[in-house]
Parts: C-alpha cells; sequence; structure tokens
C-alpha cells in the first residue's frame, strides 16, 4: 500500500563516531549522522568560556560577537546560539542552586511566596 523505505534504520553506534573538521586550530568535532551535529568538545568549550568572559558575561554576551572572538572555522550562530542558551541555563541553577529535589527551608520559601 505504502512505498518501501529503501533507508537502513540508523543505529545507536552511529552518534558515537565522531568526524574531526578541524582538529589542530579549533577541535570542531561533527558526527557522522545524516544530520550532523556539533561536539563541544573540552577544548572548543573552554575557547566559548574565554570568548563569553572577555565579552562580560553571559548576559552581555551574543552568539555573532562570540563567534568573532572564538575565530573558529565552521562554527555557526545556530551552534553558538544552542550553546550559549545552555550556558545561561547552567549558570542560573548554579546561582539559585535545585530546590526542587531538596525538602529544604529554601524549597518552603520559595513554593510560599512564588506564583506558580
Amino acid at each position: 500500500m505504502f512505498p518501501s523505505n529503501s533507508k537502513k534504520p540508523s543505529t545507536a553506534t552511529s552518534n558515537d563516531r565522531p568526524m574531526c573538521v578541524q582538529g589542530d586550530s579549533g577541535g570542531l568535532v561533527l558526527t557522522t549522522d545524516p544530520k550532523p551535529r556539533l561536539r563541544w568538545t573540552a577544548e572548543l568549550h573552554d575557547r566559548f568560556v574565554d570568548a563569553v568572559a572577555q565579552l562580560g558575561g553571559p548576559d552581555k554576551a551574543t552568539p555573532k560577537t562570540i563567534m568573532r572572538v572564538m575565530g573558529v572555522k565552521g562554527l555557526t550562530l545556530y551552534h553558538l546560539k544552542s550553546h550559549l542558551q545552555k550556558f545561561r541555563l547552567g549558570k542560573q541553577q548554579k546561582e539559585f542552586g535545585d530546590h526542587s529535589s531538596k525538602g529544604g527551608k529554601d524549597n518552603i520559601y520559595l513554593n510560599k511566596y512564588c506564583i506558580f
């Protein structure tokens, strides 16, 4: 009834095979999936963090200015927007702490005074 799909289903191991695009100067690594995704290596993330710090912190830095400061060929605004968003969320969680799993006084305070 429906045309058969000749594509083979992808296996979980296809995500685990990184392909180095720019190893020497930036550490830009993409997966070999049909839809390649960027792997944020420790070196690439450190360069990102340094760029954000130079620009005045995660709230002042923008993806376009981070891209200019980092100077990594192949890195796109899409990659940086996503990573900056996750970076900002991580900083917020560290600042405020994760009170959802704790049953202490702070959790009672949040539930009493915050509107959900």
